[in-house]
């Protein structure tokens, strides 16, 4: 069992040791009188554990950690109110089918200071349940940024390997500094790309996020660079004409998958050899790239050391809020990412 996993399961322990006591407090074979105390008190426990519960998987992540406070306020008077009077309504049944009809007077008589007593537990358990779950997501959530940290040490790293790649350079280079002699002009436009894609991992990549048009205008100038070496126009195809760039995603978030596709994609001379489509609805954006790719090159759907770590760097980034499929045909290498995007 992990530590974190086992920390939850002491503190919810810990949490009912003093119900659970109070619960067997009274002894047992005293009489009808004191079996009613006992039940009224296994009812008002087992109406505790239900509110409890509630609030702890749905009331608290749903609407407190948001944060929604007024639907958090109204959907916790209505529980704690409709749990307590389910709780009610069984001691009036076990009053009049359990401890006989002559008791029924002694039990709807003292519902007051039953009522009492229920709704203070099931208050109690509420605070607990929202104390006790703060503390554990606030824990988490330390431990996922120092986890996070770890990651983007590694996730520079790769970026900074990028930053001074040695082939991208020299190649980019070698074109412009051909081009120069064959077109002054153009070769200009070129340098200049490049130097805009040199200030953007400098400047831009350190950043946690920035707008999706950034990114954007860097993948495309990055394209355009790799279309130097290649006497085709239409070998790649780029289209994010259905996505909202306001929208915020982490710097370099899909170069990686780019650099992929042109690493292994040794055939420019085909149309739409690279494929790359980049969309967003209102809560998601979704990323595709397909390649072709030498049939002599060894790549596999799980991909290499790039892709690893890209997966990793998803899961901490989006947990639980993205999809990333890779798949792999006699032709095609394939990469199609969703991200479900955060509530604002």
């Amino acid at each position: 069992m992990k530590k974190s996993t086992l920390l939850i399961v002491l503190m919810h322990l810990v949490y009912w040791v003093s119900p659970l006591i109070r619960l067997f407090y009274y002894p047992r074979g005293g009489g009808l009188d004191n079996n009613i105390i006992i039940g009224l008190a296994n009812v008002a426990t087992f109406t505790s554990v239900i509110v409890f519960y509630l609030f702890y998987f749905f009331l608290f992540p749903r609407f407190l950690y948001r944060p929604q406070l007024l639907k958090f306020m109204a959907w916790s008077v209505l529980t704690i109110t409709a749990v307590s009077l389910v709780g009610m309504v069984v001691v009036v049944i076990m009053a009049k089918y359990y401890y006989m009809p002559r008791l029924i007077y002694s039990v709807v008589g003292g519902a007051g200071g039953y009522s009492v007593m229920v709704l203070t537990r099931a208050l109690t358990a509420a605070v607990g349940a929202c104390v006790i779950k703060g503390f554990i997501t606030w824990f988490t959530e330390i431990r996922y940024k120092e986890q996070l940290e770890r990651q983007n040490v590694a996730t520079n790293l790769e970026l900074l390997k990028a930053k001074i790649n040695p082939h991208f350079l020299f190649n980019t280079l070698n074109n412009i500094d051909v081009l120069i002699e064959k077109d002054a002009a153009t070769a200009s436009v070129y340098l200049k790309k490049l130097s805009d894609i040199l200030r953007f991992t400098l400047y831009e990549s350190p950043s946690d996020t920035i707008q999706l048009k950034k990114e954007l205008e860097y993948i495309t100038k990055y394209i355009d660079l790799q279309k130097i070496r290649t006497s085709n126009p239409d070998f790649v195809m780029f289209d994010f004409s259905r996505a909202d760039g306001n929208k915020h995603i982490p710097p370099m978030l899909f170069t990686p998958f780019i650099e992929n596709a042109f690493k292994y994609s040794t055939n420019k001379k085909i149309d739409n050899g690279i494929e790359i489509i980049v969309a967003t609805t209102a809560n998601t954006i979704a990323f595709n790239c397909s390649n072709i790719y030498d049939k002599n090159e060894q790549i596999t759907a799980e991909g290499g050391l790039g892709l690893t770590i890209m997966k990793d760097r998803l899961q901490l980034l989006y947990p639980g809020n993205h999809h990333l499929e890779i798949t792999k045909t006699t032709e095609r290498f394939t990469v199609a990412l969703t991200i479900t995007l955060y509530d604002n």
